[in-house]
């Protein structure tokens, strides 16, 4: 995931080791990978630590920087999509995790298919010169849970498969482990028809922002419907509001899709931020 555009627009970035928040807004300056100038971390300690992971990525971000500097001039309306594209998945990281992969992987619970699969989401994109609000630029067309073994299948040469490994082995590497997850971010070009994507490989799931016990909490049988709703607004509320709604649309989801949202739109400040604390 790239996080360099982000970080330059003076938004927060978070640490590819611990997920803590880095940059301008925060007391902990940035510290981005040399080589490839995308993986961010909040210290030296956090970079060491998570050299071994990045390894593999670091040098298909650097291949791939490398294939885009080659068709900036040949194909102007891929490179848009691509830069904008990093600029927006870095954005909605949070709001990925908390709406969409937590209740779609199932997160922190027994069933948790953090290793075996992964959450596809699909976005149209259509520049707007007259807006600088990349939000309003990207809209949800379609969100999916892929095995690891079927998107392996069906796309055995994928830039994505050089560092990805199938569910088997990502069980075998890190057993027990079900509170991280894996997102891949596409966007499609509305005019010409171009494809890019941006791949969110075990990001640790932030509980200590959760607001409930994950393990406890029930899962939103109507993600889809929330996602698409919160990623509609134009300005993103902070990450715990993220947290707070999902819990909020898991115990509201029986009643469907409508009331769930018709629930999260007349949530108040007050019972936010009541929420927000453990």
């Amino acid at each position: 995931m790239s996080t360099k555009n982000f970080a330059a627009g003076g938004e927060l970035t978070l640490c590819g080791a611990c997920f803590k928040g880095t940059g301008p807004k925060t007391a902990t300056p940035t510290l981005f990978c040399s080589r490839c100038r995308i993986a961010a971390y909040c210290g030296r300690e956090c970079q060491l630590k998570h050299w071994k992971e990045h390894k593999l990525r670091c040098k298909q971000h650097v291949t791939l920087d490398t294939e885009r500097q080659e068709t900036a001039l040949s194909a102007p309306m891929q490179t848009r999509l691509h830069d904008a594209l990093q600029h927006f998945a870095a954005s909605i990281v949070y709001e990925a995790l908390f709406l969409g992969a937590r209740p779609a992987l199932a997160l922190g619970r027994p069933e948790s298919k953090t290793m075996t699969h992964f959450l596809e989401l699909v976005f149209a994109f259509e520049p707007k010169p007259d807006t600088s609000n990349i939000r309003e630029q990207f809209k949800l067309d379609s969100a999916t849970v892929i095995s690891f073994a079927d998107n392996l299948r069906m796309h055995p040469s994928a830039p994505m498969q050089q560092f990805v490994p199938d569910g088997v082995h990502r069980k075998a590497l890190r057993p027990g482990l079900n509170s991280v997850a894996s997102i891949m971010i596409r966007g499609v070009h509305v005019a010409s028809g171009s494809v890019t994507s941006s791949f969110i490989d075990e990001a640790s799931f932030p509980e200590d922002r959760y607001p409930t016990e994950l393990s406890k909490t029930a899962i939103n049988t109507a993600w889809k419907e929330t996602l698409a709703w919160s990623l509609s607004r134009p300005k993103a509320p902070v990450a715990t509001q993220f947290a707070v709604e999902d819990v909020i649309a898991s115990e509201t989801c029986e009643g469907g899709p409508e009331a769930v949202l018709k629930r999260l739109k007349s949530l108040g400040r007050f019972e936010i931020a009541r929420r927000c604390r453990r």
